[in-house]
């Protein structure tokens, strides 16, 4: 009986050694995919292409651009949000670790482009809206085209055109 217990104790000690190391390595895994917001982007743009997962949680499409104009790059996922809308979460990265810079929404399932579309160097978010103003459904009603920009603090809406897509 002795010698049973002692071999039962040497394989728990030896399978806790085993698990400890398997933490380790994966541990080390972790904080190395995360060591740097490229690395994250190349992880989270890996994993899009390789699942098949669908819905409203998943992302649409993932960017790795400057939108806050300060020369280092944001994270910026593009999701569904609601029955129609869809939205955008940009992500800074401060001291390792993402920060939530902006959550835009929009009533459409345009979703959000960015470029540079006033020529001054800095990109900009396009977006659809629906024009409320118009009086008519969410389905007839006109779209209006929403031009954001980072000022310093927060994305505003820098150019709106009314009724740009009936």
């Amino acid at each position: 009986m002795n010698i049973l217990s002692l071999v039962l104790g040497i394989i728990g000690a030896v399978g806790s050694i085993i698990a400890i190391v398997e933490f380790i390595k994966r541990n080390k895994l972790e904080k190395e995919l995360l060591s740097t917001p490229s690395k994250m982007y190349n992880v989270l743009k890996e994993y899009k292409e390789l699942s098949n997962l669908q819905g409203d949680s998943f992302p649409h499409s993932i960017e790795y651009e400057d939108v806050d104009n300060d020369g280092e790059k944001e994270l910026l996922i593009h999701f569904p949000a609601g029955a129609h809308g869809s939205g955008v979460k940009i992500f800074k990265w401060i001291n390792f670790d993402f920060e939530e810079l902006a959550d835009l929404r929009t009533d459409t399932p345009s979703g959000f482009e960015i470029k540079d579309y006033d020529n001054d160097g800095e990109l900009e978010l396009l977006t659809l809206a629906t024009n409320w103003d118009s009086d008519l459904p969410y389905s007839g009603a006109p779209r209006d085209r929403l031009l954001y920009k980072w000022n310093g603090k927060d994305f505003t809406i820098i150019k709106k055109i009314e009724k740009a897509e009936e």
